[in-house]
C-alpha cells in the first residue's frame, strides 16, 4: 500500500502510470473499495491514514493509473524486486517519512449526508473525540512520568502510574484521592476548559483574575481554595523528618504512587515514602474539596 502511496506521489507528471501488485486488498482499495470508504468518512477501515492518502492521492493527481493484479512469488520482475525492497525496509533501524497529508484533508470531510445514519455519525463522533481524549491522556501520564524521574531519578513505566491508583493491600493512596488522580490524568474534571465555550464566569477564577481556573491553578495558585495554607501545614510536618520538601506540581500528584523517598544515604525509606504520599495527596484532594465547597456548595458564581 505504501508503494502504490509513493509510486502516485513521484509520478503526478508522467504520462501514464501502471501500478502491479500482488495484494488485492491494495488494488481494491484503489478501485472498488474507494468510493464506499470515502462516502462512509473511513468509518471502521483499517490503516485508515495511508488508505486515505492513496485515494487522496488518486483524486489528486493528473496522470491516468492504471492497475494490474500480478501472482506473487511468480518470478514478476517488478513484484519480485518490491518484495526485495520491502524486505530492505524491515530492516532499517529507523523508518522513512511518508507524506500522508493527502489524507487528513479527506478524514476532515467526515461521511456523506445521504449516507449518513445516526448510528454512524454517532460512532464517527466517539471515533474522533476518544482519539483527541487519548492524546490528551497520553501527554499529561509523560508529564507526571518526568515528575516523578526529578524526584526518583528513574522514570516510571506508563503501566505503573496506573496501577498505583489501583493497588489497595498495604497501599498508601486511599480510593477517593486514586478517583481524583484517575479522572485528572484524564483532563476529566470540570474545569477551565471544559467551561470555555459554556460559562465564561466558570471558565475564570474571577477573585484571582486568572484568565483560567485550571486544575494546576486550584492546586498550586489560587487564593481562595486554600492551596497556600494547606501546603504551608504540610512542608511544616515534613520538615520535622529533616529532609528537603519537593516543589509541588499537578504531574508531581498525579505520579505520587510511583514516588520513592531516600534518607540522606541514598537508602529507600518505606516510612517516609508512605508519610510522604499521606501529606501529599492528603493535602491536594483536601484543596479540590475546598475549591468544591467554595465554587459549588456556596453557590459562588
Amino acid at each position: 500500500m505504501v508503494a502504490a502511496l509513493t509510486a502516485i506521489q513521484q509520478n503526478k507528471t508522467a504520462p501514464r502510470l501502471q501500478i502491479a501488485s500482488d495484494s488485492q486488498y491494495t488494488i481494491n482499495t484503489m478501485s472498488k473499495s474507494a468510493p464506499t470508504w470515502l462516502d462512509n468518512g473511513f468509518e471502521g477501515v483499517a490503516n485508515t491514514e495511508i488508505v486515505s492518502a492513496v485515494i487522496g492521492e488518486l483524486m489528486n493527481t493528473k496522470t491516468p493509473v492504471y492497475l494490474r493484479k500480478v501472482k506473487g512469488h511468480s518470478g514478476d520482475e517488478g513484484n519480485d524486486g518490491a518484495d526485495l525492497l520491502a524486505n530492505e525496509g524491515a530492516m532499517k533501524n529507523a523508518p522513512d517519512a511518508i507524506d500522508l497529508s493527502a489524507g487528513t484533508y479527506l478524514r476532515s470531510l467526515g461521511a456523506r449526508v445521504n449516507v449518513l445514519t445516526q448510528a454512524r455519525a454517532y460512532r464517527l463522533i466517539r471515533a474522533r473525540k476518544e482519539k483527541d481524549e487519548r492524546r490528551r491522556m497520553t501527554a499529561m501520564v509523560e508529564r507526571a512520568k518526568a515528575a516523578a524521574l526529578q524526584v526518583n531519578g528513574v522514570e516510571p513505566q506508563t503501566k505503573s502510574i496506573w496501577s498505583s491508583l489501583r493497588k489497595r493491600k498495604k497501599g498508601t493512596l486511599t480510593q477517593k484521592f486514586s478517583a481524583f488522580a484517575w479522572k485528572a490524568l484524564h483532563e476529566g474534571h470540570k474545569v477551565g476548559k471544559y467551561w470555555k465555550y459554556i460559562d465564561e464566569d466558570r471558565y475564570q477564577c474571577q477573585p484571582c483574575n486568572s484568565d483560567i481556573e485550571s486544575l494546576e491553578h486550584i492546586l498550586q495558585e489560587c487564593r481562595v481554595s486554600g492551596q497556600e495554607t494547606v501546603w504551608n501545614l504540610a512542608r511544616e510536618a515534613w520538615a520535622k523528618t529533616g529532609l528537603d520538601w519537593p516543589e509541588v506540581t499537578l504531574e508531581l500528584i498525579l505520579s505520587v504512587g510511583t514516588i520513592e523517598i531516600k534518607n540522606r544515604n541514598g537508602k529507600a525509606s518505606e516510612g517516609r515514602t508512605r508519610l510522604f504520599k499521606i501529606l501529599l495527596t492528603e493535602s491536594a484532594y483536601l484543596i479540590w474539596l475546598l475549591r468544591c465547597e467554595w465554587r459549588i456548595g456556596r453557590e459562588q458564581n
